[in-house]
């Protein structure tokens, strides 16, 4: 054992990387990747967004695991949380796979304490 606490949001973050990646039909391994062209910074954006506001998980954790710092954090969540009101599509994020995998990882986490 190296001494270092284990994320305990990092299978849920992970999954929820996998579905919205999935959903939007781009390869999960650019929810971390450099890439900033438009459309996968929104569906980064989006992944970014739903592991803090629907998890709850703390966005400095959030920001290791999409290897993003503070700021693009930040702004990530503030980009969403103004696109919310212009358009429905976040309203697919709240229903179905993703909120059952959130819902899932926040029992599993409340077990586990």
């Amino acid at each position: 054992m190296s001494g270092r606490i284990e994320n305990p949001n990092a299978p849920a973050i992970l999954r929820i990387q996998e579905v919205v990646a999935k959903r939007w039909g781009m390869p999960v391994e650019w929810m971390n990747s450099p890439r900033r062209d438009r459309k996968v910074c929104f569906i980064r954006n989006l992944a970014i967004w739903a592991s803090v506001e629907m998890l709850g998980a703390p966005q400095a954790e959030v920001g290791r695991m999409f290897r993003r710092d503070m700021t693009t954090i930040r702004n990530s969540l503030r980009r969403i949380n103004r696109f919310r009101g212009r358009a429905m599509v976040l309203d697919e994020l709240t229903e179905g796979k993703l909120q059952e995998i959130i819902e899932a990882a926040k029992e599993q986490k409340r077990d586990g304490q």
